[in-house]
């Protein structure tokens, strides 16, 4: 029988890795090390770092821009510091973030992607949408991802702990494109991020954020540890407010 239980962090079951420590608000064990978050059927935790959608397939839908809109204003509202913007990304910024991407590079690692701007923009790339991984930390955005982009990995999980969660083969993504907000995050939570993210990409592949800000909103010395290196891809002021895109790749080696 199942039985309800609240909890802040879940534990791993004996003999497994370290946990994801994701913040779960309710759950039920459902038995084999695997919880359901209570009053929705759209995600299955298993063993608390692999974050499994169930939800069933149906017909992907976007939402007007005053949906979204609100749907991000009440999401800011409630946690002002995870979401940090106050509307979603504008299509010129999602065109900007995507332009330098096509359908080899994937799979393709989203981060933070709200209400799907830019996921919508890496299929009009021609992406297929069963190559995008989509990790999302707000319960609320990523039912909503869930629905609109239904053959995509929906992952309802803290992009600071990547490199706790087995995701993909190790070398084997093309691209991530990050919607996070890096700026109100502490430079431990990005080098978590770059880290994570980085074990998972090619040799060869790109890193993609954009800022509000007027320089890169990584960090120099971190770039440095890491032996990375941020290129300016543009900036759009068709967007509120204007942003720019760096893209973040590997050194070469000498």
């Amino acid at each position: 029988m199942r039985h309800a239980q609240r909890a802040s962090r879940l534990t791993e079951p004996a003999g497994a890795k370290a946990a994801s420590e994701t913040v779960i608000l309710s759950c039920c064990a459902t038995g084999a090390g695997n919880y359901l978050v209570e009053g929705s059927t759209d995600f299955l935790v298993v063993g608390a770092t692999t974050y499994l959608d169930r939800s069933t397939n149906q017909s992907m839908t976007y939402g007007s821009p005053n949906s979204d809109l609100q749907h991000f204003l009440r999401s800011w509202l409630s946690d002002p510091l995870r979401v940090s913007a106050v509307a979603p990304s504008g299509d010129a910024l999602a065109r900007l973030m995507t332009r330098e991407i096509s359908p080899c590079d994937g799979p393709i690692l989203e981060l933070g992607p709200g209400t799907g701007v830019f996921t919508k923009a890496l299929l009009d790339r021609g992406v297929s949408e069963s190559e995008l991984t989509l990790i999302e930390n707000g319960p609320d955005f990523a039912r909503l991802l869930r629905h609109r982009f239904p053959q995509s990995r929906v992952l309802l999980a803290d992009a600071a702990r990547l490199a706790r969660l087995d995701l993909f083969p190790v070398a084997s993504v093309g691209a991530v494109v990050s919607g996070l907000p890096l700026l109100s995050m502490s430079p431990r939570q990005v080098l978590s991020v770059l880290r994570g993210t980085f074990g998972y990409l090619r040799p060869d592949g790109t890193f993609y954020q954009f800022t509000y800000g007027f320089r890169c909103p990584v960090p120099r010395p971190i770039l440095d540890r890491l032996r990375l290196k941020a290129t300016r891809v543009g900036q759009t002021v068709r967007n509120l407010p204007p942003a720019t895109v760096y893209r973040i790749t590997r050194q070469l080696s000498n």
